[in-house]
C-alpha cells in the first residue's frame, strides 16, 4: 500500500519521483483487504512482484524508508560496513518528523548528513494491518496518506 499511496500522491502533485517498495517478508500477492482498500480510493495496485529489501537495493536508492525500526535496523544490520548508504536508511514518520525542522534550503544529501540518531519511540513505527481485519488496513492507509503527503512537502523543495 505504501507504494501505491506514495505513487499515487506524488502522480497528484506532479513531482517526478520514483516510488518502489521491498519488505523484509515480502508477499508474493498484496493482500486483498490492502487492494480493497486502494481500489476503493481509485488507486490500481497493478501487478505487483514481491521485492526482498537488500543491501544492494539500498545501495540503488538515494532513500531507504522503512515502516519500523526493527525494518530500519534489520536493514541497517545488512549494511554496518556502508555508513553512506546506513544513513540513507530512515524510518518513514521519523524521517518526514526530522524534515519539518530543517530548513527547506537544505538539499536531500545535506538532510540525509543531519538526519536525527534512530529513536525508540514506538509512535514512529507503521502497524502492520495484516491478520488485524480491514479496519487496519483502512487506519493503515490513512496514516500513509499523511506520512506520504509529508514526505512529498519535505522532499519537493530539496529537488531542485
Amino acid at each position: 500500500m505504501a507504494e501505491a499511496i506514495t505513487r499515487a500522491a506524488a502522480e497528484t502533485a506532479g513531482l517526478p519521483i520514483e516510488v518502489s517498495s521491498a519488505g523484509l517478508h515480502a508477499e508474493s500477492v498484496i493482500a486483498p483487504p490492502a487492494v480493497a482498500v486502494l481500489e476503493s480510493r481509485g488507486i490500481s495496485p497493478g501487478q505487483r512482484v514481491a521485492v526482498q529489501v537488500t543491501a544492494a537495493l539500498a545501495r540503488e536508492n538515494d532513500l531507504t524508508l522503512c515502516a519500523t525500526r526493527a525494518h530500519r535496523d534489520a536493514l541497517r544490520g545488512q549494511l554496518d560496513d556502508e555508513p553512506d548508504v546506513a544513513s540513507r536508511v530512515h524510518v518513514w514518520a521519523e524521517f518526514v518528523e526530522h524534515c519539518a525542522t530543517l530548513p527547506e534550503d537544505r538539499d536531500l544529501t545535506e538532510v540525509l548528513s543531519m538526519a536525527p540518531p534512530p529513536t525508540s519511540s514506538e509512535a514512529v513505527d507503521l502497524p502492520d494491518p495484516a491478520g488485524r481485519g480491514d479496519a487496519a488496513y483502512v487506519a493503515t492507509a490513512a496514516r500513509m496518506d499523511v506520512l506520504a503527503a509529508a514526505l512529498l512537502d519535505a522532499l519537493v523543495p530539496r529537488l531542485r
